[in-house]
């Protein structure tokens, strides 16, 4: 699927949104298939590019991140705001990409 730069429908993109997996390295494919500008998405994308496991995978979402080592720590930051200070305010499942963001950086 990263090879022939896929275009996903609007359908496509609804039912990954709607997928609620905690599995790490599946978290990090929806970020990279998804490739929108959310901060929940670029928490996937940060996980996926933390992962020991899949090269590729890793390696993709790192090129979609595209930022410095000093912009990732500062949108570190902002997610962890957003995970401290808005939990009531997001989703459940949201909450938990963020927390299984925090533990993988851990």
């Amino acid at each position: 699927m990263f090879l022939n730069d896929v275009k996903l429908s609007a359908e496509d993109q609804n039912v990954l949104k709607a997928c609620t997996t905690e599995d790490h390295e599946s978290v990090g494919l929806i970020g990279c298939l998804l490739n929108d500008g959310t901060y929940v998405n670029k928490a996937r994308l940060i996980i996926a590019s933390n992962n020991q496991y899949n090269d590729e995978l890793a390696y993709r979402a790192t090129a979609l991140l595209s930022c410095t080592e000093s912009e990732l720590q500062a949108l570190i930051e902002v997610l962890s705001d957003i995970y401290i200070m808005k939990f009531e305010q997001i989703s459940a499942y949201e909450n938990r990409v963020y927390g299984i963001l925090f533990d993988v950086l851990n």
